[in-house]
């Protein structure tokens, strides 16, 4: 899937994979890096950004041994088009990928003009002497996205061994990079967790340290909360990482939740709403229940399928990817950034962004 969006507040999204056309006997990830890198280049450009607008990126690789294939494309580019270190906000999971065949790496992109990057004090920017080119957040149309975080202390190491333990500090992370942008846990729009297979155990645990978490807002309006099952996360031995979104200026976000699996948020333009479905039905009949709570969250919040500018499908293994893609794309149409993501659990999940013009936001 290799799309972009562009909404009417200045969000551009994109979702951009290597056309496997481009592909010989002869390429890695390596070479799939560049040519997602420099499609995105060209892409922003094309929707009247620079490569340095870019707020948040989303990685996801087949295996581990992807990132540092990756990441010799990515390293010098973004040190060269991030010359103040500005760099976007960043997340990065192995997904296991689906027949083993090329492309291995997908990138999704969100970006915005006029932004602002920075880090946190006591969160860590460093591996083993080696920093990432990624900052802990960015803020731009009085958004803030926060990076992945994990369970780990400044010094590079894990701070538990436990699923349960590995969200509590996380969380905490989390807590001092809202801080650092002048922002609380009541400001909170969206949070996702992606946890291991063995963390799935305790998903229940989870979500209620989560909720524990975010259950002081003062604004009244929920936020979302996703919990997505992946294959692997960035080191081994993290079971848990999670990023989100908050709100920079106090006016109430509109939050709608139709059925206890569909959910979404609305704040000034910003659009997030997501919705997941197990069940025995074929996969047809699967998707459109997926996609029907998944409207009636939208309706609540003002807001339509056409509203959306990127839709992540993660899907269970056992479902085709060639007859999810058609009908994703029939259901958001050929203009939205389209992302399809296998997961370690079974069913569909589906995540949405998206805006509306500034004159229909609610307020």
């Amino acid at each position: 899937m290799s799309a972009t969006a562009k909404n009417p507040t200045g969000f551009v999204f994109l979702s951009k994979r290597a056309d496997p056309k481009q592909l010989d006997s002869a390429a890695n990830t390596t070479t799939e890096s560049a040519l997602v890198f420099d499609a995105v280049e060209r892409e922003l450009r094309t929707a009247g950004l620079e490569f340095h607008d870019i707020l948040r990126t989303r990685l996801l690789y087949t295996t581990r041994d992807d990132y540092p294939e990756m990441n010799v494309v990515r390293d010098p580019l973004f040190r060269a088009r991030f010359p103040k270190g500005d760099f976007p906000a960043a997340s990065g999971f192995v997904t296991g990928g689906q027949g083993g065949v090329r492309p291995n790496f997908d990138l999704e992109v969100v970006a915005h003009s006029g932004k602002r990057a920075f880090n946190a004090n006591g969160v860590i920017q460093e591996w083993s002497g080696v920093r990432p080119p990624f900052t802990h957040a960015n803020i731009a149309g009085d958004v803030l996205f926060a990076a992945g975080q994990g369970p780990y202390n400044e010094a590079g190491g894990l701070a538990a061994d436990d699923p349960i333990g590995q969200a509590v500090i996380t969380l905490g992370v989390l807590d001092k990079v809202l801080k650092a942008g002048g922002c609380s846990r009541s400001d909170i729009l969206c949070l996702t967790a992606y946890i291991s297979p063995r963390a799935a155990l305790e998903k229940r645990a989870i979500i209620a340290e989560i909720d524990a978490f975010v259950g002081k807002s003062g604004h009244g309006a929920a936020p979302i909360i996703n919990v997505i099952v992946v294959h692997q996360l960035f080191k081994p031995g993290m079971e848990v990482a999670m990023e989100l979104a908050a709100q920079t200026s106090p006016t109430n976000p509109l939050t709608c939740r139709p059925s206890k699996a569909a959910r979404a948020t609305r704040y000034k333009t910003y659009l997030a709403a997501s919705s997941e479905i197990e069940g025995p039905q074929g996969l047809p009949a699967l998707f459109e229940s997926a996609l029907a709570d998944l409207r009636a969250a939208l309706n609540g919040v003002g807001a339509k399928l056409q509203d959306i500018g990127l839709l992540t499908l993660w899907f269970s293994s056992g479902h085709d990817r060639r007859e999810l893609e058609g009908l994703a794309r029939q259901a958001v149409g050929p203009k939205a950034a389209l992302t399809l993501a296998p997961m370690a659990s079974p069913g569909i999940f589906l995540e949405a962004l998206g805006s509306l013009p500034e004159s229909d936001s609610a307020q």
